[in-house]
């Protein structure tokens, strides 16, 4: 009997927490089309920091986290087709070997509030959807094979999250992981671009 209980109590629980869908307001910027000739790419080091920002308090984000995003960027470069090769570094501090170093660092700030809606989310084991609100702000830094900056660029996004039943039909549309995918598209392809037009690609 007890054992049936936890999964009554479980069995909605991970149902709702299936509805989830993020919705983005993202800048709109140009994104790199145009792929470079073999004989000018560049081979291309990479270090990512990620950083979650809760009121005036900004921490490291969990390692399992940061490693997720940063095989995400890793395979946007790769699909770009503008590098002979994309690695990562060991650490910040490790010695440029690639034509280009690019530095990125992602901020997110965090709406993690405890409000009435919330609760009542909880109570009603979604019924009543709950919403979390972040915005992501990346930073990227790029560095000739010297350690000379050669350009420096900041582009964000925000997301609103929401969980709950009512938007059970719109999860494949609109899943969180997918809507970070689309939304880091298009901040590393806008640096991409402006990189292009300034011949640094």
């Amino acid at each position: 009997m007890k054992r049936f209980s936890i999964f009554c109590f479980l069995l909605p629980t991970v149902f709702t927490f299936s509805a989830c869908v993020t919705f983005l307001d993202l800048e709109k910027k140009e994104t790199a089309k145009n792929e470079t000739s073999v004989s000018a790419k560049k081979n291309l080091t990479i270090t990512y920091a990620q950083y979650q920002q809760v009121d005036s308090e900004k921490t490291k984000s969990p390692e399992k986290d940061r490693l997720i995003t940063e095989q995400r960027i890793v395979k946007i470069l790769n699909r770009s087709n503008q590098f002979t090769e994309v690695k990562v570094a060991e650490n910040e501090n490790s010695p440029a070997t690639s034509d280009l170093t690019m530095k990125f660092t992602v901020v997110s700030n965090v709406n993690n509030k405890i409000g009435p809606l919330r609760i009542l989310s909880f109570l009603t084991l979604g019924v009543v959807p709950m919403q979390f609100k972040q915005e992501t702000k990346l930073t990227t830094e790029v560095l000739d094979k010297s350690g000379k900056r050669l350009k420096l660029t900041e582009s964000s996004f925000q997301s609103d999250t929401w969980i709950g039943w009512l938007f059970l039909p719109l999860a494949p549309f609109f899943w969180p992981d997918s809507q970070a995918d689309k939304a880091f598209e298009n901040m590393v392809g806008s640096t991409l671009a402006e990189m292009k037009k300034e011949n640094l690609l």
